[in-house]
């Protein structure tokens, strides 16, 4: 998946928690499973559908969501 292959190359580069932002869910529960540490999370909207979509990936992997 390219989102994890491109997270793994930043993650090579430096050790500050990456921002993941994109509302694909099976990429999202990909990044979760190939990060080492916390991971901020910018891509929760209001919407209902994606709320419940993305809140228990998010509660889960114990990430951190930008506002």
């Amino acid at each position: 998946m390219l989102l994890v292959r491109m997270m793994q190359q930043v993650m090579e580069l430096t050790d500050v928690p990456l921002c993941i932002d994109t509302a694909n869910t099976t990429a999202l529960a990909a990044a979760f499973e190939a990060l080492p540490g916390k991971a901020l999370v910018n891509s929760v909207n209001g919407e209902e559908a994606k709320l419940q979509a993305v809140l228990p990936l998010i509660k889960e992997h114990g990430a951190a969501v930008i506002d």
